[in-house]
């Protein structure tokens, strides 16, 4: 039986392989409109429905907050590289193609939104690995 955070991974892991699929097939038609579909990343504020709790349950033990904490120490850290990258490359383009090209304005809302998608697909596949530890650990 799988706890709430592992339904809420997966959501996240679903509704963002739907997203990220839907713009790739959009792309070829609609040029940068298709990054309208990123929209469809909103869905994903509908996970806290998996945390409704149940009488008599306990929904967030001592080993889910854990859990919890690691995948979001993860999360920025992947953060953190990202952004470093994005910065660093999009630096590199201008100064050692000597100022040939620029970069648009257009690009920073972008990597803003692929900072989202990476914290929440690592928060994601953090937590899963973790809980997939958990079980492979009990069965040893």
């Amino acid at each position: 039986m799988m706890t709430p955070q592992q339904k809420l991974a997966w959501y996240n892991l679903t509704v963002t392989g739907v997203t990220l699929c839907l713009i790739l097939i959009a792309y070829p038609l609609l040029g940068r409109g298709a990054l309208g579909f990123l929209g469809f990343l909103g869905l994903q504020g509908l996970g806290g429905l998996f945390y409704g709790k149940k009488k008599g349950t306990v929904t967030w033990d001592e080993r889910e907050q854990q859990i919890h904490s690691r995948s979001i120490l993860a999360a920025w850290a992947v953060l953190w590289l990202y952004l470093s990258m994005a910065c660093m490359i999009t630096w590199g383009i201008h100064y050692f193609y000597q100022h040939q090209y620029v970069i648009t304005i257009d690009v920073l809302p972008l990597i803003l939104f692929g900072a989202g998608i990476f914290v929440v697909l690592t928060q994601s596949i953090a937590t899963l690995v973790q809980y997939g530890r958990e079980r492979g650990d009990a069965k040893d």
